[in-house]
Formats: structure tokens, sequence, C-alpha cells
């Protein structure tokens, strides 16, 4: 009798698939860019992540190219677009087990934390030179004049990051971690703002540390 049992519980396993393990999904905003991702562990796997405009496809890849997971497998959506719904697949490759894909997940692209304009630094805290991203929404090949700079809690305007013709994508700057008069900034909070000439704007808090 628990021989028969043990055999129907492996068979019912084997019936309910991969998706009877399926990890829960998450949709996140990291400076108003989308953040799509599984929980679990898969250190180690290779992942790809698709997105696609129905549950049907077809899958276009979102990833550049098989990423090397270190924890949880997740993908920044760049190209989303806020009040959408698009339909996310993830295939990871374990270093020992067999190939799982999950999904797809149903996500709607909030309008509100979804923004056009978005800035970043790393490390943040810091100090010393800086590694700043814009990431600003678009076409391929669009561009639009974009000043960023930072400022202090009083409004003043201390160092500035970029200043002219911005495109579309991500943009990433070197910044010296100095004002614009050769000073090293001083410890403390400060906020970086970029605006573009149509409007956009975004606003990062940055800590700087001694």
């Amino acid at each position: 009798m628990r021989r028969t049992i043990a055999t129907f519980l492996f068979l019912a396993a084997l019936a309910a698939g991969p998706s009877s393990a399926a990890p829960a999904f998450q949709l996140r905003y990291l400076n108003g860019v989308p953040r799509v991702e599984i929980d679990g562990d898969f250190r180690y796997s290779r992942y790809v992540v698709w997105r696609a405009a129905s549950a049907q496809g077809p899958f276009t890849r979102l990833t550049d190219a098989d990423v090397l997971c270190m924890g949880t497998c997740f993908a920044d959506d760049y190209s989303a677009v806020g009040g959408r719904t698009y339909w996310y697949r993830f295939d990871v490759s374990p270093p020992e087990n067999a190939p799982a894909s999950y999904g797809p997940y149903e996500a709607t692209i909030s309008r509100d934390q979804a923004r056009p304009l978005s800035a970043s630094a790393s490390p943040n805290p810091g100090h010393g030179v800086t590694h700043l991203t814009l990431f600003l929404a678009g076409a391929p090949g669009a561009a639009v004049h974009t000043d960023a700079a930072l400022f202090d809690l009083q409004g003043r305007r201390l160092a500035t990051i970029h200043r002219g013709l911005l495109k579309a994508g991500l943009n990433r700057i070197t910044w010296n971690g100095r004002t614009d008069d050769g000073a090293e900034l001083s410890a403390g909070l400060y906020l970086l703002r970029a605006v573009t000439a149509d409007g956009r704007q975004s606003v990062t808090r940055i800590v700087r540390t001694r």
C-alpha cells in the first residue's frame, strides 16, 4: 500500500511539471527603472530573461546575453512603458541540474514609478571617484538636451555632471568627486538633479562619506 501511494505521488509530481515549483515573481523599481526578478537562490546559474506583449509571444531577449546569477535572477527593463502590460520568462541553467523555464509572468508597469528619466550613483554612499548612470527613455538614436548637477540641501549648485545632449538609453559618466571649483566635496547628503529640455526631471540622493 505504501509503495502504491509513493508511486502515485511521484507520477503526480511529474504530471505537475516545472510550473508547480515555479518561483515567485517580483516587480520593483530602481531609480524609476522597472526590475523584474524571481525569488530563490540561483547562485552560479546562467540565465536569460525574455519579454513579450502577450502570454503567447513572440518573446524577445531582454538581457544582452546569458547572465551569471550571483543570487537572485533579475533584469532591468529600460524600454518598458508605464501603463503597459508585459509577460516575462526566465530561462535558467543551473551548473549541475537540467535547465528550467519559469513563466511567463504577467506584469503591468506603473505609470507613476516607471519614470522616463532616472539617475543613480555607485558607490552610494561613497567617497572620491563616483560612477553615475543617467537613463533617458526614448527611441534608439534620440537625444535631448539635459542638465545634470549636484546640489546641496540649500539648493546651491556645486558640481556639474552633464550639460548638453543626452542620448536615449543608458549614459555612464565618471565624476571625480569634486565641485566645479576643484574642491573635494565634504561628507554629507546631496541631491543629484537631472532636467531635460522637454520637461523631464529626476532627483536622486547622494551620500558622501569621509
